[in-house]
């Protein structure tokens, strides 16, 4: 608890910079539901107390009781990344483990839960569309930087909107639509990189639509690591009046990608650019489409319809080896997901409605996928698969949600979810069928209470269920009728959130999530699954945003997390108390933001992370901590042209933002080293 506390005062002092927008318009928010204001935490930008009036439409963020925080596009757009995934640092209690392998790059984690194994803990979405593959891995390569109007992430088990892979939290990508704006950026940098994007928007009445395309290409920093990721996609929106809405969205991507492998501890350290002589034919590329209409329809004053289908395509394949001993495989995945989901929202009118809502929402998706696995020579297939399933995989869920202020201090929401797995796996290699393990319905409940005891106070608690569930062939009755069980994840969280007079605005939360059998990868490198007994997360989460001058911001956010195996199971006892793996036992992030001068924005900030242990039997060291410093800066030449500088790994600092341990062949601890000192310079041209 000592280095708790200790670290986390070190963590305050620390800073990191956004860009605040014009017209006093805060960059990071809380959404809130209407009702009393209630303090929201924005950090990297002013410090406001916002309060967002949701008087029709789906309840959304709003009313949920939790710790939610939301990334504006500003800051958004003066990052730069190969992988979308990357450009979440910044938002509080978001780690990643950036894998720079290819295809597989970046995976992002919340709450104690790892980025390491093929199973989802995080639920993402993009314009509110699931983006999750059949294993959890969400792919946000299909959408850029400047593309993106808000990112929306809600961290804990209190949110029933969604129920698959919902088990650490979720995260909603929010593209631009019904725009008008022209905008094209170009961006270069080290390691050859190149980036264009172009933007295109436009409204004719009741009609808008628009566009996007764009383009990234680097050679790496390391050996066999070049890239090119091409996206691009089209709105079309067309709202008559205030109460209906109706649009199609298509969108798109390709990528194609070498992968450097990893490297053992001596060469990662003296030789870090180089890739191992085997890895040497590794690459991959992805394919990625979807096609989605949109309904928002007020039916009377009180109530409100809205709703989405979707068809979405994934096609990932990998040609990877790990090991000088073994054989290259060609991995391919192709999913193919259809869905649907609706939400009927009540809300209650007059003067005594106590703030009443009411929300029923359903959804259903069907996902037909297939995984092969082939012996490789130089990324080509060679003889008959070593692993083929055909698979169905359907999840069809409901939920119920209320919400209401019996007095206006006090707010109250209790929902309860309920969702219901089926589908059947066929094995091609011996012809054998499976059906869903028998999961029967998994029941959510959920509840939680505010209270804002002062102006600009707020005291909060909430309890929420999840589910885990297996993936491939983990989440389907074996020959002998045995499967994974599915794991039940409680969680609560209680704090306090505070804002103070526009100069300050800050969050204190503790929170912690118990799973009754934890679903994990099993270490014999087979892609099969294992439940691992009982496990428990807890931890604490600070954040804070300081402006004391108008052209100064400080903030900084800290999240310690301890994560445990309690109860192994029969035959894993020895693992009873140990730390579950690749879980970092912090993140923190926080920066500096000085704009002295009319049209100059200086951004100064830093990312850092704890160590963790490798194995779930925590053989050997703790490794992976490290921290880094990225310096951005922007200038408005005029309003049509914006120039700007971002500078990764300010201070050269080597580090590993990826490793494991390898039980076979060469055994021992693998690396992917991350970059050096980088700088890329872009220009933004908005006629």
């Amino acid at each position: 608890m000592k280095r708790f506390l200790l670290s986390a005062l070190i963590a305050l002092a620390w800073s990191s910079v956004s860009h605040a927008q014009d017209a006093g318009v805060p960059l990071t928010l809380t959404s809130i539901d209407s009702g009393l204001p209630e303090p929201s935490v924005a950090l990297g930008s002013d410090v406001v107390d916002v309060t967002i009036r949701k008087d029709d439409g789906p309840l959304g963020n709003g009313a949920l009781i939790t710790t939610i925080n939301t990334l504006d596009s500003e800051i958004l757009s003066i990052q730069t990344a190969n992988d979308t995934a990357a450009l979440l640092k910044r938002m509080p209690g978001v780690y990643n483990q950036e894998f720079n392998q290819g295809v597989t790059s970046t995976n992002v984690a919340l709450r104690g839960y790892n980025t390491e194994d093929n199973n989802g803990f995080v639920k993402v979405l993009l314009d509110g569309i699931p983006t999750n593959m059949h294993r959890g891995q969400a792919d946000l390569k299909p959408v850029f930087a400047q593309e993106i109007d808000h990112v929306d992430v809600v961290q804990g088990t209190v949110d029933p909107r969604y129920g698959l892979y919902n088990v650490a939290g979720n995260i909603n990508v929010h593209t631009l639509q019904g725009v008008n704006a022209r905008k094209l950026r170009l961006l270069g940098g080290s390691f050859g990189t190149v980036e264009p994007q172009l933007l295109y928007g436009q409204r004719h009445g009741a009609f808008n639509h628009t566009y996007f395309l764009g383009y990234r290409s680097s050679n790496g920093f390391r050996t066999n690591s070049r890239l090119d990721r091409l996206a691009g996609s089209g709105k079309w929106f067309y709202e008559p009046n205030r109460r209906l809405k109706v649009g199609l969205i298509v969108r798109g991507m390709k990528f194609d990608a070498e992968s450097p492998g990893f490297l053992d501890r001596p060469d990662a350290i003296a030789r870090p650019h180089i890739a191992p002589d085997y890895a040497l034919p590794d690459a991959g590329k992805a394919t990625f489409g979807r096609v989605s209409g949109h309904l928002d329809y007020e039916l009377s004053p009180s109530l409100f319809l809205s709703a989405r289908v979707y068809l979405q395509r994934f096609y990932h394949e990998r040609n990877v080896s790990f090991d000088p001993m073994e054989q290259q495989t060609h991995r391919t995945d192709r999913e193919l997901h259809h869905g649907a989901i609706a939400t009927l929202t009540y809300r209650a009118r007059g003067k005594n409605a106590h703030d009443f809502a009411l929300e029923w929402g359903v959804d259903y998706t069907q996902q037909r996928n297939e995984q092969r696995r082939f012996n490789s020579v130089n990324r080509v297939a060679q003889g008959m698969a070593t692993r083929s399933f055909d698979f169905d995989f359907g999840a069809a869920g409901s939920y119920l949600q209320a919400s209401v202020r019996p007095v206006r201090p006090v707010k109250l929401v209790a929902a309860v979810r309920g969702d219901y797995l089926f589908g059947t796996l066929e094995n091609r290699l011996n012809d054998r069928k499976f059906g869903m393990a028998d999961y029967g319905v998994l029941w959510q409940p959920k509840l939680s209470a505010s209270y804002a005891f002062h102006e600009g106070q707020l005291l909060y608690a909430s309890y929420g269920r999840n589910f885990q569930v297996g993936t491939y062939n983990g989440a389907y009755r074996t020959a002998n009728g045995q499967s994974v069980e599915a794991s039940l994840n409680d969680g609560w969280e209680a704090g306090l959130r505070s804002n103070i007079r526009q100069r300050f605005s800050g969050r204190l939360a503790f929170w912690e999530q118990r799973a009754s059998r934890e679903i994990r990868n099993k270490p014999d490198m087979s892609g099969d699954l294992e439940n691992i007994g009982k496990t428990r997360r807890y931890g604490f989460d600070v954040e804070a945003s300081v402006k004391p001058l108008e052209w100064l911001s400080l903030w900084g956010a800290f999240s310690p997390v301890v994560a445990k195996q309690t109860e192994p199971g029969a035959g894993n006892e020895a693992r009873e108390g140990k730390w579950l793996n690749h879980v970092p036992w912090f993140n923190a992030k926080g920066g500096i933001d000085f704009r002295r001068f009319e049209g100059v924005l200086i951004s100064l900030w830093c990312y850092g992370q704890g160590d963790y242990y490798l194995t779930k039997e925590n053989d050997g060291r703790r490794v992976g901590s490290y921290y880094t410093v990225n310096l951005d800066a922007h200038y408005q030449v005029t309003p049509a042209l914006d120039l700007g500088l971002s500078v990764q790994n300010l201070t050269n600092n080597e580090y590993y933002p990826a490793a494991w341990f390898k039980n076979y062949g060469s055994a021992g601890e693998q690396y992917s080293p991350a970059p050096p000192v980088s700088a890329f310079l872009f220009a933004t041209l908005s006629p």
